[in-house]
């Protein structure tokens, strides 16, 4: 027998002090007779049932219900109290739970002892009550923390497992659900446009999902953002414009939960409650590390998106582009470079960098690694380096240091690109540089012969200006004739001309609707100095004609026959219908020191002039080779 019965004993057995004692007792006492009527009880059994039976008619015990520890409502007659006295024996470890009038629940422990008297006669028992409310309350707070505690572990567990966004955020809901008891959660992200959109959610119509999408108490990336609880949506104004969708949906609390990446808001973890509801400093403890958990995972599956984009871009890359530590030796290998190299990642992941350079320029290696520890990065250096082949090629090198997280420098990045063709590019731009200075040299000369001759036959200044702009004109045209054709993808290179095309471009401002000149018969190309001595010729041709010969009258025309006779090319150019034919005199002009100069000199062939009665022929034969000289 406990210290406690042998007290309530002794009481029983002394009436003078019993009430004294038991009343000092600050434990819940009471007594029954054999029956089970209640002869007795404490004060502290009074405020522990709320209630103060009559004694000599309650039976068993004075609470106003009586409910099994898993609330199942239990009579009184089979309480432990019952049961002690049925079965005249003590009853130790039951539980129950006692409902006052007004409501509220008290759990307990009975602790009933039947009583006998000095000669052994059984007299009734006595119970003590132990109220063990904050027993249980600790007991259910432990629960409540090892079910926290679980939840959290299988989100965190979750979050490291999955690669998606969506599932990761379905997770967190499932874990507030059960850390919270609050089934109806919802995370919304920002998207590309700032707007806050739902990703995941639980017990939500579409219809409200509609309506409240884009609503965001905060910024993207606002820093410092803090929870936002309301505790009863229908006693609030700060959401009046969702007040009537919430009302509808059967929200009456929530809260916004703020999802942040690099201190800066992303998203909200929304919290529901179906009745009004407060959320104390451990509720949103939970939902804060829920959602920082939630940040986290977004952050590390930006990074892993990011670094899964820069790796298909450095894969997929036209260029080489390899790592290596500070010795030198390669750790990573793209595709562009096993396709500028030769060597496959497994060829050369490992090797020294060295592989790749020329013996005359191993030199550069311990020069580059040498600014690459000391933090300098390497932009555009030319350079030749050496293929799987054996093979050069002419390269444009960028090298970068790599950093650990901690800053310090572990090795390099290299960014190697194919610039041959750009080398070819560059050499056809000088040599087409050199060849228009060339030209250029050339016209200017060419330009000051045409003068220095015209003057001598100039009878006028105005007749030499005349003369020189229309022989500066012809050359421009037959120089138009041999300027580089270009395209979008290739280097442009000197065009080729033909006989006809030359003879047709210099004659063209002659020409008249009625077609009067007329080119037939073989063709050949010209190229270099023939194009500028021919379009002189043919231009001294054209002007004599359109001055004194056939074209200077309505009905004139010219023919130029065109035959090739072996090697050799004869041009005869053919006036009728002119006015009638002079011989020149004695006299040199400018086309006969043309005639000399081109024909004779430069195409080493012969030129003559035939001043028939119907008009003017012109006989030039040459070798073709000389043409196109």
């Amino acid at each position: 027998m406990t210290e406690l019965q042998s007290l309530g004993l002794l009481a029983l057995q002394s009436e003078q002090h019993a009430p004294d004692l038991l009343n000092a007792l600050a434990v819940a006492v009471y007594t029954t007779d054999t029956e089970g009527r209640i002869t007795f009880y404490n004060d502290a059994a009074a405020e522990l049932w709320g209630v103060r039976p009559e004694l000599g008619k309650s039976e068993f015990c004075g609470s106003w219900k009586l409910y099994t520890p898993d609330g199942v409502p239990m009579r009184h007659d089979q309480c432990p109290m019952a049961v002690a006295l049925r079965e005249r024996r003590t009853i130790r470890g039951a539980e129950a739970i006692a409902e006052r009038p007004d409501g509220t629940r008290v759990p307990f422990m009975p602790f009933p002892t039947p009583l006998y008297d000095r000669n052994g006669t059984f007299t009734g028992a006595v119970n003590v009550l132990v109220d063990i409310t904050e027993r249980k309350r600790a007991e259910q707070e432990r629960a409540r923390r090892a079910e926290e505690q679980s939840a959290l572990y299988r989100f965190t567990d979750r979050l490291y497992r999955t690669p998606s966004r969506e599932e990761a955020c379905q997770a967190a809901i499932e874990a507030i659900g059960i850390a919270l008891g609050c089934p109806r959660a919802a995370v919304l992200l920002f998207d590309g446009a700032g707007v806050m959109r739902f990703v995941a959610w639980r017990e939500l119509s579409e219809r409200y999902r509609q309506a409240v999408e884009g609503h965001s108490p905060w910024r993207p990336g606002e820093p410092e953002a803090q929870p936002i609880c309301i505790a009863d949506t229908e006693a609030t104004d700060a959401l009046a414009g969702l007040q009537p969708v919430l009302h509808e949906e059967g929200i009456r609390a929530l809260a916004f939960i703020p999802v942040t990446v690099d201190d800066g808001v992303v998203g909200k973890f929304m919290i529901y409650a179906d009745a009004p509801r407060g959320f104390d400093g451990r509720d949103l403890d939970i939902a804060l590390t829920i959602a920082r958990q939630l940040g986290f995972f977004l952050e590390r599956n930006r990074a892993e998106e990011a670094r899964r984009l820069l790796a298909a871009v450095v894969d997929s890359s036209d260029d080489a582009i390899l790592t290596k530590d500070l010795q030198g030796t390669i750790t990573s290998w793209n595709g562009g470079a096993e396709r500028l190299f030769g060597y496959t990642a497994e060829e050369v992941v490992g090797k020294p960098v060295t592989i790749l350079i020329p013996l005359d320029r191993q030199n550069e290696e311990p020069i580059i690694l040498a600014r690459i520890r000391s933090g300098a990065r390497i932009q555009h250096y030319e350079t030749v380096r050496q293929r799987k082949d054996g093979s050069l090629i002419d390269i444009s090198l960028t090298v970068s240091p790599v950093k650990d997280g901690h800053g310090r420098i572990v090795g390099a990045s290299k960014i190697a690109r194919d610039i041959t063709e750009r080398r070819r590019a560059l050499d056809q731009q000088q040599m087409l540089l050199r060849e228009m200075d060339h030209r250029i040299k050339n016209l200017f000369t060419l330009a000051a012969g045409v003068v220095s001759l015209s003057a001598q036959a100039a009878s006028s200044p105005e007749a030499l200006a005349a003369a020189v702009h229309d022989r500066l004109t012809a050359l421009s045209r037959a120089h138009t004739l041999t300027l580089p054709q270009r395209s979008i993808d290739a280097v442009g290179t000197a065009q080729a001309t033909t006989l006809h095309a030359l003879i047709t471009t210099i004659v063209a401002p002659y020409e008249d609707q009625q077609a009067r000149i007329t080119i037939s018969g073989a063709d050949c190309p010209v190229s270099g100095h023939a194009i500028t001595s021919l379009a002189l010729l043919f231009n001294e041709f054209a002007t004599n004609a359109a001055k004194y010969g056939s074209l200077s009258l309505p009905g004139g025309v010219v023919t130029v026959a065109c035959s090739q006779e072996g090697d050799l090319m004869r041009i005869v150019w053919t006036e009728r219908g002119g006015p009638p034919v002079l011989a020149p005199g004695v006299s040199e002009g400018f086309g006969s020191v043309l005639a000399a100069g081109t024909v004779q000199r430069q195409l080493a062939g012969e030129l003559t002039r035939d001043w028939e009665p119907d008009g003017l022929v012109i006989r030039l034969s040459a070798s073709i080779d000389r043409f196109a000289a």
